[in-house]
This record gives structure tokens, sequence and C-alpha cells, in this order.
């Protein structure tokens, strides 16, 4: 079992400790991104803006589903997969359901500074349409920069940045890893 629940870990526990990696081979060069645990909400900048993003639908994943009450065995490794391939990518964030709710809206989300949403289409089950047709680029989500805060929500949504070691930065126009 992967994710958080393969490492017997909590989600809210994880601000000390790495984020199990799901990498996919990049290159013999690459290696894995770790990311931090920002805390329990939808991840937003310095000015309290949300990201542009490419959008994942629960129910295309059985990884943002959790048994019972609690939602510590629930992850999006797919999340983390792409982030992890895309220099843009700040982070991700995601929404986890009980499997015995059925009003319940699971998702994740890929997260991108305003203006720096690959254009390309999103890899695997990811979309460029949010729920019920909602923008994931442009109008209201003007988030720039760095993660650096949450949008309070419940124990069952997290936020999740890239830790980035100063100087790691790769050349400019390059846009994915590998």
């Amino acid at each position: 079992m992967g994710g958080l629940a393969g490492m017997g870990c909590r989600p809210w526990l994880l601000g000390l400790l790495p984020l199990q990696s799901f990498t996919t081979p990049l290159s013999a060069s690459a290696s894995s991104v770790d990311f931090d645990l920002v805390g329990q909400g939808d991840c937003e900048d310095a000015s309290g803006q949300a990201y542009e993003q490419w959008f994942l639908l629960g129910e295309k994943v059985q990884s943002l589903t959790y048994a019972g009450d609690d939602p510590s065995s629930c992850s999006c490794p797919e999340c983390q997969q792409v982030c992890e391939l895309f220099l843009a990518c700040l982070g991700f964030q995601y929404n986890c359901c009980p499997e015995s709710s059925a009003d319940c809206g699971s998702s994740g989300a890929v997260l991108f500074s305003h203006g720096t949403r690959p254009s390309e289409s999103p890899p695997g089950n990811f979309s460029l349409v949010g729920v019920s047709g909602a923008a994931t680029k442009g109008g209201n989500l003007t988030g720039n920069g760095a993660i650096s805060g949450v949008e309070p929500g419940p124990n069952h949504t997290f936020c999740y940045k890239k830790a980035v070691e100063p100087g790691s930065l790769p050349p400019s126009g390059k846009t994915t890893v590998g």
C-alpha cells in the first residue's frame, strides 16, 4: 500500500517527516523532489490568493478516499508524481472523502503561479477544467510565488509545497525534469 497509509503516518505529523516518494524515473541524474506539508486547507500565496492548477477529479483515483473516520490513509501520489515532473509546479493540494460518503467530492490539484501553468494538456487523469466546469486558470486564480499558507479547511484537505533548496533552480526556459 502506498501513500501516507503505507508509511503508517498521520498527515498532520508529516511537517517533521519527508513525504514518501512516489517517483517516476526521470533520468539517471534526476532525484526525487521533497514536499513539505503546509497545513490542512487549500494552498495560498503570501497574499491569500489561490493558484492556477491542473485538476484531478477524485472519482478517477482510489487514493482520495478513506475508511471510517481517519483521513490519514488518504493521499494523492498522482499529484506528487505530476508535480515532480514539471519545474513550474509549486506543490499540490487534495481533498479526501470517506468511502461511505455519497455527497463528498474528493479531488486533487497540481499548482502553478499565475501565468506559469504549462500550455500543454495535463498528463494522466488531470484536467484543464475543475468541478462543474470551474476555471483552473485566470480569473480569481492569481496566486503568485511560493506557497506560504492555507485557507483553513476540514481535516481531510491537505496542502503540500515543493521543498526547494536555494540555488537549486534549473536554467530558465526548461519546463520539465529529465
